[in-house]
């Protein structure tokens, strides 16, 4: 049984490069330390993870149910879009 899914492709798309953001500037900050550009990335990818979540949750717990699903979603979307892209050249 295949689960609808909450969130448009666009916000799947701006989730999972958010979290790919994110995962980055955490890899800056334990290398080289905060800084101003990563600051700034870090803040932009927090707000692209945070702001369809706060629009589509009503409680505090929905909202943090939210963020997790959009995280997994926008990677999935990415892994599953750099895989159609391999499969469509070697396929």
């Amino acid at each position: 049984m295949r689960r609808e899914k909450r969130f448009s492709l666009f916000a799947r798309v701006v989730g999972g490069l958010s979290a790919l953001c994110l995962i980055g500037v955490m890899v800056v900050f334990v290398t080289y330390g905060i800084g101003v550009i990563s600051g700034v990335v870090l803040a932009a990818s927090v707000t692209g993870l945070v702001a369809p979540c706060v629009t589509a949750g009503a409680s505090f717990l929905e909202m943090l149910e939210a963020i997790v699903e959009l995280f997994a979603e926008g990677i999935s979307t990415l892994v599953e879009a750099v895989l159609d892209f391999f499969s469509s050249l070697f396929g």
